[in-house]
C-alpha cells in the first residue's frame, strides 16, 4: 500500500500509510479541510476525495421515559396558594395576639373591651383553623401524589404513598419519619438514578425544624389558653402564641418553596428538558 502525504491548512505536513488514514481522521489528527498527495499525483487534492469514513460514535443509550402517575400541576398550584393563605392568616393572628397582649397589660381592660377582644380572637382563631385544616388536607394529598410519581420514576423506595402521609399520625415516629419520607421524594424527584447517594438540602431541614417548633408551640399555647384562669396566665399563653405565629410564617414560605422545587424537578423529568 502507498504512502499518503497530508498537509493541513496551518502548514503542517505528515506521512501516513494508507491503512492509517481512517484511524487518524477519526482521532482528529487529520482536519477535514486538509490536502493530500500521493506519488504520481500532479497536485495536492482535498483529503475528502480519499473517501475516508470516520467510525460512528457509539450511540448514547436513550434517556428513560419518565411519566407522571398523575399530573400534580393543578394540585400544586392550589396547595401553594393555600400555604401562602395560611401565612397570611398567621400574620393576622400575630397582630391580634399583640393587641390582646397590649390590652391585658393596660389600664383600659374592661368587661366590654375584654369581650370584644375575645370575640375577635375567636373569629380569627376559627378562620386560621379552617385554613390550616384545608391546607393540611391538600398537603397530605400532594405528598401522596408526589410519592406515587416518584415510584414510577425509580425503584427501591422505602416509603409507600400511604405511609408517606401515615407517619404524620404515629406518635414518636412522627418526629422523624415524615421528614425521611419527604427527603426520599425530594431526592428521587431530582435524580431518579443516583437518589440513594444524595443528601437532602438545607431547605428541607429548615422546613422540618420549623414544622416541629411551630407545632410544639402551637399545642403548648392552646393548652395554656384553655387552662388560663388569671391575667398573667393568659399573658403567658398569648406570648407563646405570638412566638408560634412568628415561626409559622417562615415555615409556610419554606414549605411553599420546597413544594415548588419538588414539583419543578418532577416536571423537568417528565418533559425531558
Amino acid at each position: 500500500m502507498s504512502e499518503i502525504h497530508i498537509a493541513t491548512r496551518d502548514g503542517q505536513k505528515a506521512v501516513y500509510h494508507s491503512t492509517e488514514i481512517s484511524p487518524a481522521f477519526a482521532a482528529g489528527r487529520i482536519p477535514g479541510d486538509s490536502l493530500y498527495w500521493q506519488a504520481g499525483m500532479a497536485e495536492w487534492r482535498p483529503v475528502a476525495e480519499l473517501g475516508v469514513r470516520v467510525p460512528a460514535a457509539p450511540a448514547m443509550p436513550p434517556l428513560p421515559a419518565y411519566k407522571f402517575y398523575k399530573d400534580p400541576s393543578f394540585l400544586t398550584s392550589i396547595l401553594v396558594f393555600l400555604i401562602y393563605t395560611q401565612a397570611a392568616a398567621a400574620a393576622i393572628s400575630l397582630f391580634s395576639d399583640f393587641a390582646q397582649l397590649a390590652l391585658l397589660g393596660s389600664s383600659n381592660l374592661t368587661e366590654a373591651s375584654g369581650a370584644a377582644n375575645d370575640a375577635r380572637q375567636q373569629v380569627i382563631g376559627i378562620i386560621y383553623l379552617l385554613v390550616y385544616l384545608t391546607t393540611a388536607i391538600f398537603f397530605l394529598t400532594w405528598i401522596n401524589r408526589a410519592n406515587k410519581n416518584c415510584r414510577g420514576f425509580t425503584s427501591g423506595m422505602e416509603f409507600t404513598s400511604g405511609w408517606s402521609i401515615g407517619w404524620f399520625f404515629v406518635p414518636i415516629a412522627n418526629l422523624f419519619k415524615p421528614f425521611q419520607a419527604m427527603s426520599e421524594i425530594w431526592r428521587v424527584s431530582h435524580d431518579p438514578v443516583n437518589w440513594k447517594t444524595m443528601s437532602p438540602p438545607a431547605l428541607m431541614r429548615w422546613w422540618w425544624g420549623l414544622w416541629l417548633a411551630a407545632g410544639f408551640l402551637g399545642q403548648a399555647s392552646f393548652r395554656m389558653t384553655m387552662n388560663a384562669e388569671t391575667i398573667d396566665a393568659l399573658k403567658a399563653s398569648t406570648t407563646v402564641s405570638i412566638i408560634s405565629s412568628v415561626l409559622d410564617i417562615p415555615l409556610c414560605i419554606v414549605a411553599a418553596i420546597m413544594v415548588g422545587k419538588i414539583f419543578q424537578a418532577q416536571k423537568t423529568l417528565v418533559s425531558g428538558e
